[in-house]
């Protein structure tokens, strides 16, 4: 199981992911369970919703994996190459925590804090990529062996607070990064590069994300539907905010 804590206002938040471990208590606070297995059935007063993302498939051949890239998104992966740009994996979740919150200053976001993942335990990996010496980028990933799922959790772009360096060579060495984790995790025998939620037309948040959405679609993933499953109050908190966002 993996646990991110977090907190909505003053009220503890408890988000699972990949493995349904339900206790009664669940069914009285703010938790969810995301990317549940058909097999799991739904507990009795608990809610079931539907998630979407795109996942990139790591079992092709990489020759395969790079025909899906659009052609923008090559030549951007190859302008990083021929500069030889560093990715590296780590652990440093704290490394990770500070930089992410410079982002979240400038995007007006919720900052994070190294107890959000106090029970990741070992199941994350974090990848950094460095432009004339500075980090310009940085993803934290969930890794799930027995399902193959490497999903992108959270990222962070320094072209909101590294004045000095083009944004176009910070989206670059973004998107050089995420072909390096690809090959990355193919090497280590994870079969779905997963990027994380995608926005439908109907979605209140649609017009805000639908350029990330295209980011997504530019690597050759393809859409994936998934299960989860809330408490009461977790499922109301979530279509306040849905609401909220849809008047923005």
């Amino acid at each position: 199981m993996i646990l991110e804590k977090k907190r909505w206002q003053f009220i503890p938040i408890r988000e699972h992911w990949f493995d349904f471990t339900y206790h009664w208590s669940d069914l009285l606070c703010m938790a969810v369970y995301f990317r549940i297995p058909e097999t799991d059935k739904k507990p009795f007063g608990m809610i079931e919703f539907t998630g979407r993302s795109v996942q990139v498939n790591l079992r092709q051949d990489k020759t395969e994996i790079w025909k899906g890239f659009s052609k923008q998104t090559k030549n951007y992966i190859r302008q990083a190459e021929k500069k030889a740009l560093p990715v590296r994996f780590d652990e440093d979740l704290a490394g990770f925590v500070s930089y992410f919150n410079k982002f979240a200053l400038f995007k007006k976001i919720p900052s994070l804090s190294i107890q959000d993942f106090s029970e990741l335990h070992t199941n994350f990996l974090i990848s950094k990529v460095f432009l004339e010496g500075e980090i310009v980028a940085m993803h934290l990933y969930l890794l799930h062996a027995p399902s193959g799922q490497v999903q992108l959790f959270r990222s962070a772009s320094g072209r909101y607070f590294l004045p000095h360096l083009e944004k176009n060579d910070i989206g670059a060495a973004n998107k050089f990064m995420h072909f390096k984790a690809m090959d990355y995790f193919k090497e280590q025998g994870f079969t779905n590069y997963d990027f994380g939620g995608y926005s439908q037309p109907t979605d209140p948040d649609y017009k805000k994300f639908k350029g990330v959405n295209q980011f997504k679609k530019n690597f050759g993933g393809e859409e994936f539907f998934f299960r989860n499953i809330a408490s009461p109050a977790y499922y109301a908190i979530k279509k306040l905010t849905d609401l909220l966002a849809s008047v923005r």
